[in-house]
């Protein structure tokens, strides 16, 4: 299904970004080479004369750009899986060319597979204006001379900085992939708009990335991909229940109707008894007078048996002319009879048992006005409770189960003070004190998880890594045995080392490799 997913950001060389290395990231050149086949696709556009490749305009970028000016801005967007490689070529071309056409914005674009269920593009864009004048390297990237623009620098686009800018192509984004959808025949669309703004009652969905693409495809789960896919299992069952909730609203509906056609007809009964010889009085027996003999419209509704509790219409009760007092608790409790009849309803659908079990009757509350907010939209709160175990839990027996130790040194370090508490626990202790330990966390506290002195065995803990940190430690040898993301895009690496090692020199490891 065709997801909307676009961010943006900007590399400085005072923010310690390098051009060149995001140029052979995105296009897996240098010393990501070994993972080029993860490339569908790469080019380039308006770069000026001195450029023979790619590259050597990037290079020149960390090399004479001013120490305080930006290097690039990417722009990062998911591709219709809907699409073919074909088709998603020619829209991330026209994208780009959308962004940079108007005033030659050198840029560098790159499709990546993502595990094929993933696709998503790179695309890098220089501030500099390809003008046209042909400079050299060292004078493109120096000042603008608006007098003698030929003696100057390459002029830097003031198109990129407002915040508007992302607005504008956020949407300019979802225009552009709703119409190659379109001309391809699909009916799959995207919005840039919020869920809200949308009117869609679902959660929103979160995008993966290529790191926790590959990182599951090696087999090390992340949190954010089982979040992910929590969400769409959560989705997919909030769409079966907004359908079954159109069911029961139209069902509802359907018995009002009922109910007030009842209530004409019997007050028709009323004004006609007279004049048919009813008087509305009891008989000896306690009992309704017998309508067999009346003639006019009050008659066949007398007639009627009494529906039962399970029945689909009615009151429960029998409609007579005389009977004041169960002509007004019907009118007064409209609501009930619906919900009783609801709840036959879903007593009743075998397969909507077979799919949520227990969950029945908390579907069937959806039915109620108190199920909905202020604005008549699905309440989730209503569905009670969580759809999933614990979602802490989870993540934290993963972790001990990697780190394969049997204790574990728990430090909880005081926000305030900055005073680290520290017990050993085994994995059952741990798992046992997850509750405590998340209101820890809760409180503002750091908590860490790592082998205990005795079972570290060479395992250096390298904490605050990037997405980029991770992938120079990979390039360079130094691959993680196991990598937590600790908060989005924010992981820890346990790195083994070839022989056991002290405290004091894991540290100096872990700062080694950390740098």
């Amino acid at each position: 299904m065709a997801i909307y997913h676009l961010t943006a950001k900007t590399g400085s060389r005072s923010g310690g970004q390098s051009a060149r290395a995001k140029a052979d990231y995105i296009q897996r050149e240098g010393k990501y080479a070994r993972d080029m086949d993860e490339v569908l696709h790469a080019e380039s556009g308006h770069m000026p004369e001195f450029v023979e490749r790619p590259a050597d305009y990037w290079d020149a970028a960390d090399l004479y750009e001013r120490a305080n000016g930006r290097l690039f801005k990417e722009v990062e967007f998911a591709l219709p899986v809907e699409l073919t490689l074909d088709q998603q070529k020619a829209l991330a071309s026209e994208f780009a060319q959308h962004l940079t056409g108007a005033e030659r914005l050198p840029y560098t674009l790159a499709i990546h597979a993502g595990g094929g269920e993933n696709p998503h593009c790179h695309l890098m864009i220089s501030e500099r204006i390809n003008d046209g004048i042909e400079r050299p390297a060292a004078q493109w990237f120096k000042r603008y001379n608006g007098k003698t623009p030929e003696k100057g620098g390459a002029q830097k686009t003031e198109a990129l900085k407002p915040k508007a800018w992302l607005e504008q192509t956020r949407e300019a984004w979802a225009d552009h992939a709703n119409r190659a959808l379109e001309r391809a025949g699909h009916d799959a669309r995207i919005d840039h708009r919020t869920l809200e703004a949308q009117g869609i009652e679902r959660l929103p969905g979160v995008h993966l990335g290529p790191n926790v693409v590959e990182m599951e495809g090696r087999g090390i789960r992340t949190d954010r991909a089982d979040v992910a896919l929590n969400i769409d299992t959560a989705n997919a069952q909030i769409i079966d229940l907004q359908e079954y909730r159109e069911a029961i609203d139209h069902e509802r509906n359907r018995q009002s109707e009922e109910i007030q056609r009842h209530q004409r007809v019997s007050g028709a009964d009323r004004t006609a008894g007279p004049e048919h010889g009813d008087t509305g009085r009891r008989s000896p027996a306690g009992h309704e007078p017998d309508p067999a003999g009346q003639r006019g419209a009050g008659g066949g509704v007398a007639e009627s048996p009494a529906p039962d509790r399970g029945g689909m219409g009615g009151a429960g009760q029998r409609v007579a002319g005389g009977s004041r007092r169960g002509e007004q608790r019907r009118a007064e409790r409209p609501e009930r009879v619906a919900g009783v009849a609801l709840e036959a309803m879903a007593n009743r659908d075998a397969s909507f048992h077979d799919a949520y079990g227990g969950a029945a009757d908390r579907i069937v509350a959806l039915a109620r006005p108190d199920a909905t907010d202020n604005r008549g939209r699905l309440d989730l709160a209503a569905l009670g409770g969580p759809m999933k175990n614990d979602r802490t839990l989870q993540a934290i027996g993963r972790q001990l189960k990697a780190m394969g130790c049997e204790r574990f040194d728990i430090g909880v370090r005081d926000a305030t003070t900055g005073q680290m508490m520290n017990r050993e626990w085994s994995a059952a202790e741990v798992l046992q004190n997850t509750p405590w330990l998340k209101r820890m966390n809760a409180q503002g506290n750091d908590v860490y998880i790592r082998p205990a002195e005795q079972e570290r065995h060479g395992l250096v803990l390298v904490d605050d890594l990037s997405e980029f940190d991770l992938d120079d430690m990979k390039a360079e040898g130094r691959e993680p045995a196991l990598v937590v993301e600790t908060s989005p895009k924010n992981y820890q690496a346990w790195v083994k080392v070839a022989d056991a090692a002290g405290g004091e020199l894991r540290g100096q490891i872990a700062r080694t490799l950390a740098s």
